[in-house]
């Protein structure tokens, strides 16, 4: 009888994931394994493990100090590239620039990285031709979620290498089907049950040690191979946690902006989330979400450590995924596909256990609660034991902006990424309008609607939000003093298409080629409004504007920059509002009270 591949599938899948959940099980000790998802064991640390209240917690706050000292002589040789010599900085201190990465699957990582490689002064392209090389070095953040969060795992899994199709490419192996790691057809077959044989066994191990396992443990591992295992590193890097590369070189140095990966809490059965969803965060240090109900945080080391009222219940856990699953509870969404779908209602009928995990929707990652039965948090977090996370963008704030908006992090400017899959493959800003409504104290100004967005052209073009009392113009008030936002959409800047579907598995070399050479296109500004003043220039003038409208005591503007700042800075229009209620985005006439609207 001919071999049923989804029933194959269905079976490696499920048969070593599946188990009843223990609460605060009995833990034997067993040393961590190569290729292994079972937590090791370690001494607890003395002191607090739960920290409260502040977002920015002491080991951020002094390793951010550092890298802002580090981006002087960045910021010197970026700007004399591009004319702008003459700006000087208030107190020495240089703008605080941070990078998000949106979300979208492998779309959005070839995008993100096409776009990191035109900002990076290792690209000789970027800094001589279009020179916009060298803003990456003056970065002080970084964040991603979903596919942003991809891109962050194999730059930072790899010693932050240069970022061009010459080394990527090979880190991320595209041309190999992500469901298919042994390669594709029938003479693959027996490839393909041996490796997702070898990840079940690997998922099993952290079954048996008592904590509760997912879809996304078995999802994590398959991308963990296809994103990060290069034949020429040996298998042991495959356990690298996501907290041990805080001693990676290129971060100790502080020579790599801070990274930040970000997920969306839900709870567990729920197949929607509100837009008032808790947002969480990991970076190398600390766990947590700044969102009042939580606003606290468990040093990233120990996740998965099960607590109760701060106190450790067994020996912490160090990380309680490998670098997979640190990257990936911000990446599930590919698990929605009809084709994920089908294998699990195919077999049904042939496994319980596969009607099982369909049945309950164990597509989350679940973590131990580290503030269960925490007094600073909200009831509806700290009675749980566990918490389940979900893909980043579920909340429909698809660009991880919250977490750089937070005042404690006092960024200036930030580098907004869009990759969003909203008409075509191609965003129309819907995650900026959802994220405008949500926190608007620190959100700049944007149009109302994705239908004014596009009717203005502010999706094919690069283009600053937050510019108000700059140059006469910028939307909203002269009040604000947030970041600014340079909002950078994935548009076609070259004739090469980079609207790809978001579930697209498999990336031809010529494919990633074409990213990058959009990439380039988009930071030469083809789309943008023509001034005298070359937009390399411009650029610069935005990432630097918020020192001109924050400070009062600030040197003038200079022409130059008064120019670009009224050419590529929104004017605060309305044009292409729609009237009443059209649809989604679901935040559209949301105004803050009163129950939240869905994502469906």
């Amino acid at each position: 009888m001919p071999v049923n591949w989804s029933i194959v599938l269905a079976f490696l899948v499920t048969s070593s994931l599946l188990g009843t959940a223990k609460a605060l099980p009995v833990l034997r000790y067993r040393q961590i394994t190569p290729r292994s998802l079972a937590p090791s064991f370690v001494d607890c640390p003395s002191g607090a493990i739960i920290r409260t209240g502040d977002v920015v917690g002491p080991d951020e706050q002094a390793w951010v100090s550092a890298r802002e000292q580090a981006t002087n002589s960045s910021w010197t040789d970026y700007l004399s590239r591009i004319n702008l010599s003459n700006v000087t900085f208030m107190d020495n201190r240089p703008p605080k620039v941070a990078i998000a990465v949106s979300g979208g699957g492998f779309r959005a990582m070839l995008f993100g990285a096409s776009i990191l490689n035109a900002l990076d002064a290792r690209n000789d392209t970027a800094v001589n031709d279009i020179k916009t090389g060298g803003v990456l070095q003056t970065s002080t953040y970084i964040a991603g979620l979903s596919g942003g969060s991809w891109l962050l795992a194999s730059l930072y899994l790899n010693s932050f290498p240069n970022i061009n199709t010459g080394t990527m490419f090979p880190i991320w192996n595209l041309e190999t089907n992500l469901l298919q790691p042994a390669g594709t057809g029938i003479t693959n077959l027996a490839g393909n049950i041996r490796q997702y044989s070898d990840i079940a066994d690997q998922v099993d191990d952290k079954h048996d040690e008592g904590f509760n396992v997912t879809i996304t443990d078995f999802w994590s591992r398959l991308l963990s191979i296809h994103l990060t295992q290069d034949a020429s590193i040996p298998d042991d890097r495959f356990t690298a946690l996501w907290s041990s590369l805080a001693s990676a070189p290129s971060f100790a140095n502080h020579s790599v902006p801070f990274p930040l990966i970000t997920y969306t809490q839900r709870t567990f059965g729920e197949a929607r989330v509100t837009v008032q969803a808790n947002l969480w965060e990991s970076s190398f240090f600390e766990t947590g979400s700044p969102n009042a109900p939580v606003r606290s945080y468990l040093p990233t080391q120990l996740l998965g450590t099960f607590m109760d009222d701060g106190t450790p219940q067994h020996p912490p856990v160090e990380d309680d995924d490998g670098k997979g699953s640190r990257q990936i509870c911000s990446s599930r969404t590919i698990f929605t596909t009809k084709s994920w779908i089908s294998l699990f209602l195919i077999g049904e009928t042939q496994m319980p256990k596969t009607a099982e995990i369909h049945q309950e929707g164990r597509d989350t990652a679940i973590i131990p609660n580290p503030f269960h039965n925490f007094a600073s948090v909200n009831r509806s977090i700290s009675e749980s034991l566990t918490v389940e996370l979900v893909d980043g963008g579920e909340a429909g704030q698809n660009m991880p902006l919250f977490h750089l908006i937070q005042e404690a992090r006092d960024i200036d400017t930030i580098i907004a990424l869009d990759a969003s899959n909203d008409n075509g493959g191609f965003p129309n800003a819907t995650s900026l309008v959802i994220s405008w409504k949500n926190i608007p104290d620190r959100f700049p100004p944007v149009p109302a609607t994705p239908e004014a967005i596009v009717t203005q052209g502010l999706n094919t073009k690069i283009v600053a939000f937050g510019c108000a009392g700059l140059a006469n113009n910028g939307g909203g008030n002269d009040t604000y003093r947030g970041p600014m936002i340079v909002y950078i959409p994935n548009f076609n800047a070259s004739g090469i298409s980079t609207n790809t579907s978001t579930f697209q598995t498999s990336y031809t070399l010529n494919e990633v080629e074409g990213f990058f050479t959009n990439g380039i296109a988009v930071m030469r500004n083809p789309n943008g409004t023509s001034t005298d003043v070359s937009f390399a220039e411009c650029f610069g003038c935005m990432l630097v504007a918020p020192m001109w409208r924050n400070n009062p005591n600030a040197s003038d503007i200079p022409q130059n920059c008064k120019t670009c700042l009224q050419a590529h800075c929104w004017d605060g229009s309305s044009t292409g509002n729609p009237d009443g209620d059209v649809g989604t985005p679901a935040t559209r006439n949301y105004n803050g009270t009163g129950p939240a609207p869905v994502i469906t």
